[in-house]
């Protein structure tokens, strides 16, 4: 038997940076951008390409955790999950997991993967790893650097050096540039220099003695965070005052660069981290003159331009050197290289509170899920699916009252202290201020309309007073 390696998955994110397809709730990493699978149902595949027979340890915060605990049922893969009550940064959750990974096995190493990017070939990444466990089982640090097609300000560059072993892939770290501009990027990829695609193979002793020697107050406090992790709901819970009291720091920046024995590999196969449009659209059907498309689109006249649009028909004339990405809800339409003025009025909207910042149409539950049908100041409507066994939270709300009409299924309904079942084309109404619970104790999906009316009909008018999934 080899050596164990325990697959270590980032699933955090802010939900921007492919904004308006990924949003804060649905961040880039949990939408399916091509296949029908999503990019962190092809990392999950990776997992068990490299680790067939280990269990996956993911990292996550409290706003994704049922977000990826429903993508492995999805899967029917087993993985823990760690949560972390705030984002405190990599360097924080690679020094838990090292911890976590210590505590639950006698020796293993640690491979970190990102759960955003797209690897073509997974027959050979597993292969690339393999060459790796020599170097680090004997204590070095191995990170994936893949091979520079095209020069580019979005990705940060590794210097492969003198010949790290007898395998010719395998490289000692000359230096390190985090996003350079155009005119260096040019200069780096023409001297040899390779991405940095955030994947590395290292021992937990490894990583946590260059934590310990870098920034020892990570250390110090991710070792108090751990002792007093609980593990409920079939999650694993840092506690949030000992992880508040962790520094938000970047491991690459301020531990990997000032490392000892750090090594890189060589992966020449194709490997996209999907982080713009413009790695989205080589995605894309070519449809000439530099255009590419996505969905039900007619494109005339038109040259460097890529469209999305899964939703309805998009036709665009005459244009040039155009992203136009249309969602439900939002529409971008954004000249190619506007990406500064585009993050501007991103900030913008966020400070706006706009609500296409945080939510799709569709918003996912640990029950299931909403659909925001039509909303006014006056009226919101929604479609909601409540899954077999679940049940929304006991609850009331202080501003606005419900309609619910079953359209499929059966509703046990609790309404103060009256319960009873609705089914199809059966309805009921929640007055303001009145304790309720919805549930699905049934083997099929229950869906129903809600029409919610009152004064105030945003999600932060929610009182909790019992819930199945421990949310506030």
């Amino acid at each position: 038997m080899g050596k164990i390696i325990v697959p270590v998955v980032l699933c955090g994110g802010s939900g921007v940076r492919l904004w308006p397809l990924s949003r804060k709730q649905s961040p880039k990493q949990f939408l399916q951008l091509l296949s029908g699978k999503s990019l962190f149902d092809q990392t999950v595949g990776r997992c068990k390409t490299v680790c067939p027979a280990v269990t996956p340890l993911f990292i996550t915060t409290q706003e994704y955790k049922f977000l990826v605990k429903d993508a492995l049922g999805a899967l029917g893969v087993q993985g823990d999950i760690l949560v972390e009550p705030t984002g405190r940064n990599t360097a924080a959750a690679l020094c838990v997991a090292a911890l976590w990974i210590q505590q639950n096995y006698d020796d293993a190493l640690m491979l970190v993967l990102p759960s955003d990017q797209i690897i073509a070939d997974e027959e050979a990444f597993g292969e690339c790893i393999q060459r790796c466990v020599t170097t680090a089982l004997e204590g070095g640090w191995v990170l994936v650097g893949a091979k520079a097609k095209t020069p580019t300000e979005k990705y940060g560059y590794i210097l492969p050096q003198s010949a790290g072993n007898a395998n010719c892939s395998l490289f000692e770290v000359g230096g390190f540039i985090e996003k350079p501009d155009i005119e260096l990027a040019r200069e780096l990829v023409a001297d040899g220099w390779v991405w940095h695609a955030g994947i590395s193979l290292v021992s937990p002793k490894k990583l946590l003695d260059e934590i310990d020697r870098s920034v020892p107050l990570v250390k110090s406090a991710c070792d108090l965070a751990i002792k007093g992790i609980e593990n409920a709901g079939g999650f694993i819970f840092l506690p949030n005052a000992a992880y508040a009291c962790v520094p938000s720091l970047q491991i690459d920046k301020r531990v990997l660069e000032q490392a000892s024995d750090i090594f890189v590999v060589l992966f020449d196969s194709a490997w996209r981290d999907v982080g713009s449009f413009d790695e989205m659209e080589q995605l894309a059907e070519d449809m000439g003159d530099g255009n590419r498309a996505c969905g039900d689109v007619v494109l005339e006249s038109a040259k460097r331009t890529y469209v999305r649009s899964p939703h309805r028909l998009t036709v665009a004339v005459g244009v040039e050197d155009l992203n136009i990405i249309d969602t439900k809800d939002a529409l971008l339409i954004t000249k190619k290289g506007c990406d500064r003025e585009l993050n501007a009025v991103l900030e913008t909207l966020q400070a706006m509170d706009r609500p296409e910042m945080k939510f799709h149409q569709r918003v996912a539950r640990p029950w299931g899920h909403y659909d925001v049908i039509t909303e006014t100041p006056f009226y919101k409507v929604k479609c909601i699916l409540v899954r077999p066994g679940c049940a929304i939270s006991k609850q009331f709300h202080n501003h606005r009252a419900e309609h619910w009409v079953v359209v499929k299924g059966t509703a046990t309904i609790t309404r103060d202290e009256e319960e009873f079942e609705l089914g199809v084309d059966e309805s009921t109404f929640i007055p303001q201020g009145t304790v309720h619970r919805l549930e699905n104790r049934s083997t099929k999906p229950l869906e129903l309309v809600e029409v919610q009316t009152g004064s105030k009909l945003c999600e932060d008018d929610i009182v909790r007073l019992d819930d199945d999934y421990g949310r506030v």
